[in-house]
């Protein structure tokens, strides 16, 4: 699989260095075509330095730039990143939360109605490219059997488990963390 546009990771943290790190290395994008924002500037170096991230000026232009755009914050922050983005993303965007306990729900009314929008639970395996990986896609968003794009990026991380009931998102959080 070969992917020809941006993804960007908001959130510079050690799952979001996982999966940086899983997606080069599987092939799936070149390090350039992987986008990163983050408050910490130190974190934002090391995954530059380290992966060959571009580091984007700001979390807006980050999401303006990337067609898949990872919310890997903690749960704490995520409605409000996805506040600050909603004027950059559009129906062209696929916005996937990693924020355990959080549902699409207020994530949703925060961005706004235009993105699609997932909701992930992966663990640090994705580095090595063998996590399990729990994926929930609101209705429309590729849950009609489709694999579409997320999910196949996703797919180059680990095995990807389609869950039907967000409110089974809590079990997976939980094997989730327990996992290597």
């Amino acid at each position: 699989m070969s992917i020809q546009q941006t993804v960007g990771f908001i959130g510079a943290g050690n799952i979001a260095e996982a999966m940086i790190r899983g997606i080069i290395t599987s092939g799936a994008l070149d390090p350039g075509q992987i986008a990163i924002s983050d408050l910490n500037e130190a974190r934002l170096l090391h995954l530059h330095r380290t992966l060959g991230a571009t580091i984007t000026a700001s979390n807006e232009e980050n999401a303006a730039r990337s067609r898949i755009l990872f919310l890997a914050v903690k749960p704490a922050q995520v409605v409000e990143v996805a506040r600050g983005v909603s004027g950059a993303v559009g129906p062209d965007h696929s916005v996937v939360s990693v924020a355990a306990g959080t549902s699409l729900a207020r994530i949703r009314a925060a961005l706004g109605p235009e993105p699609r929008l997932f909701r992930i639970m992966p663990n640090l395996a994705t580095s090595v490219r063998r996590s399990a990986i729990g994926l929930f896609a609101e209705r429309g968003n590729g849950a009609n059997g489709e694999p579409g794009p997320v999910h196949e990026l996703l797919g180059c991380l680990g095995k990807v488990f389609r869950i039907e009931d967000e409110a089974q998102m809590a079990a997976v959080t939980a094997l989730s963390g327990s996992a290597p």
